[in-house]
């Protein structure tokens, strides 16, 4: 359907060490696709694109690789809620 989502906090270095976001999604969704920057130009992010919403709940990995060649995991947590 092209919605898109948002996480309610984004990804940021002041984020006190969360590196899980969760979203509730409409069952109804086949596909989303994960688009993310990083605020260091110098930073790289590895994951984007577009995954098929297979199951219930999909965990998407997210890599960012810091200037200095440290890699942070992230996850995206995708729930599909079922309409009432």
């Amino acid at each position: 359907t092209g919605q898109m989502y948002m996480p309610s906090v984004p990804f940021h270095a002041s984020d006190g060490g969360k590196v899980e976001y969760v979203y509730q999604i409409p069952a109804y969704e086949g596909t989303v696709t994960v688009g993310s920057q990083t605020i260091n130009a110098k930073a790289s992010v590895a994951g984007n694109g577009a995954y098929s919403l297979s199951a219930a709940s999909v965990r998407i990995p997210l890599s960012v690789t810091a200037e200095n060649g440290s890699v942070r995991t992230y996850n995206i947590v995708i729930n599909l809620m079922n309409e009432s």
